[in-house]
């Protein structure tokens, strides 16, 4: 399932990257647990590590399921919340994509 957003998304995370560098591309590596990392790279063999000083900020997280129990999701979502009522009504100089979410992955046989 794709996130309403996904594609705008990718979109200002190429737009940002090419700024900050003038030569931008995008590496793909599996880990050895199975997830796959996305790095910045400036060109064949040049990866930039993620808190790179050239780069703003970039968090993308995407799970397809994650297990946890009741109590520890609805804690998962509380400190979000939090997270984002710290932040969320600052106002700075540019502007910046935000989406996040926490819901409990239902069968579709219901």
């Amino acid at each position: 399932m794709e996130w309403a957003g996904a594609a705008e998304f990718a979109r200002n995370v190429a737009r940002a990257r090419l700024r900050a560098t003038s030569s931008y591309g995008r590496h793909m590596q599996r880990r050895n647990d199975g997830a796959v990392d996305f790095l910045s790279a400036l060109g064949p063999g040049q990866l930039l590590p993620p808190d790179h000083p050239e780069l703003g900020p970039l968090f993308t997280l995407c799970e397809p399921e994650i297990w946890f129990s009741a109590d520890d999701a609805r804690a998962l979502e509380q400190e979000l919340r939090e997270l984002y009522s710290r932040y969320g009504q600052r106002q700075g100089p540019r502007p910046y994509l935000l989406k996040l979410g926490i819901v409990e992955k239902v069968s579709s046989a219901i």
